[in-house]
């Protein structure tokens, strides 16, 4: 199975019901990946950074790519994906 947005097709032609939870998740990346290990957040994963600006800090995935746009936002409170990684995160001072 590939990485692409019509994997659920295989899922479907080969009779496999996908969890409505990952389903309707609100992070983008439990969507494609899954979920990570049982109560861990995104909050807790090394590859979640933090950018400063102007006086705000917003989290972005390093999985899932960055820009100035709120589609890449990403919130500590999410459910942690598959590809995470237990660490500290980084703060970006430079945007």
């Amino acid at each position: 199975m590939g990485n692409n947005c019509f994997d659920f097709l295989d899922e479907w032609a080969a009779g496999k019901k996908r969890d409505p939870d990952v389903i309707n998740n609100p992070n983008k990346m439990v969507r494609k990946f899954g979920r990570g290990p049982d109560n861990t957040k995104c909050g807790t994963c090394s590859k979640l950074v933090g950018y400063d600006y102007h006086n705000k800090i917003y989290y972005k995935c390093s999985e899932y790519g960055y820009s100035k746009s709120i589609s890449t936002d990403f919130r500590l409170k999410f459910d942690s994906c598959g590809k995470y990684q237990d660490g500290d995160r980084k703060i970006v001072r430079d945007y």
